[in-house]
């Protein structure tokens, strides 16, 4: 979701990459628990400058981009908080501890789950999306940023599942260190909910940074088996975060959902056993996949111009659902306020 200098797109180059890379496992590295690690681990793909100011001021004349710019507010922030074990136990539990005769979920969990929090080896969305890369990358969920290291971090907390099932379910916030403690959305940014046995999640991150703000771009992956249990199919949600670590409290804007994709693979594409061609014929196996991603362009600092598509979303102050279908960002001038 990046942009060279030369004006190619961030969403373009985050499509370039997508198109690329290929399935992954992961190995998680594990940041301090409490204080900003000394040096970030090495990106997994060079870091391309995003966000920055277009050499034309002006967006075009055509209809989608000539009313006014539709405003992009920062989500609601907790904190701060002395230690991140202190700002993560203060978010909402999820998840249920028990199940009653009739398969519904009872007994609510009283604490959230902060394990992938402090220890990111431990996050079960910590991994590249399996139609990125299938070299075993790991997601890079943190950064260090600005002239005071400060600290963005995605963390999931995991939510309660009853003894004996297989369900999976995370909700991941946005958390920020600064001199003055750890900070967090107030509302998870993103949620996972799956059949662990046989489904997975990922994230592909890239950070950039300029100047006093960093713009994050998230490929939030979903996959489960496929076609009788003779493929795989992945469902990808490509996200833009605006992150401010100055002033009084840190920002962190609604993210703009800026591309879907989908695709359903034979389980031999890549590796494995053969499959049995009857099931790939199936009329629910639709073996390929589509692609929309966003092109942006940057009037200003405090500007994106959105076009291609057909989406009619906008900036998302809710939980964004993974796995489910989330509204493409409408093409338009879109201007980030405080």
């Amino acid at each position: 979701m990046n942009r060279a200098l030369d004006g190619v797109c961030m969403i373009e180059t985050m499509r370039t990459v997508l198109a690329l890379l290929l399935v992954g496992a992961c190995t998680k590295a594990t940041p301090d628990h409490s204080e900003p690690p000394p040096t970030p681990p090495g990106p997994i793909t060079p870091h391309i400058d995003a966000g920055v100011v277009d050499a034309v001021a002006d967006a075009p004349s055509d209809t989608t981009t000539s009313s006014d710019p539709t405003a992009i507010k920062p989500l609601a922030m907790a904190g701060p908080y002395k230690r991140i074990d202190d700002s993560c136990a203060a978010a909402r539990p999820c998840g249920f501890t028990d199940m009653d005769a009739n398969g519904s979920y009872t007994t609510p969990a009283k604490t959230p789950d902060c394990d992938a929090v402090l220890d990111q080896s431990r996050d079960p969305i910590g991994q590249v999306p399996t139609t990125i890369n299938r070299t075993g990358t790991t997601a890079q969920l943190w950064r260090l940023v600005g002239k005071d290291n400060d600290e963005i971090r995605i963390g999931g907390v995991r939510c309660a599942e009853p003894k004996g099932m297989r369900g999976e379910s995370s909700e991941h916030y946005v958390f920020v260190h600064r001199k003055d403690g750890w900070w967090r959305t107030e509302q998870p940014m993103m949620s996972w909910s799956y059949n662990e046995k046989y489904c997975g999640g990922g994230m592909y991150v890239l950070w950039n940074d300029k100047g006093p703000r960093t713009i994050i771009g998230i490929a939030a992956g979903h996959n489960c088996l496929a076609c009788g249990k003779q493929g795989y199919s992945e469902s990808i949600t490509e996200l833009m975060v605006r992150v401010e670590t100055g002033g009084t409290k840190p920002l962190v804007f609604a993210p703009l959902v800026v591309g879907t994709r989908d695709k359903t693979w034979r389980m031999d594409e890549f590796s494995g056993p053969g499959v049995d061609p009857k099931m790939l014929n199936e009329p629910d196996c639709k073996l390929g996949g589509s692609a929309t991603s966003l092109t942006e362009k940057w009037p200003s600092d405090d500007e994106v111009i959105l076009s291609g598509g057909t989406g009619t979303g906008g900036p998302v102050d809710t939980t964004i659902k993974i796995g489910v279908d989330a509204p493409l960002a409408a093409p338009g001038r879109y201007r980030f306020v405080r």
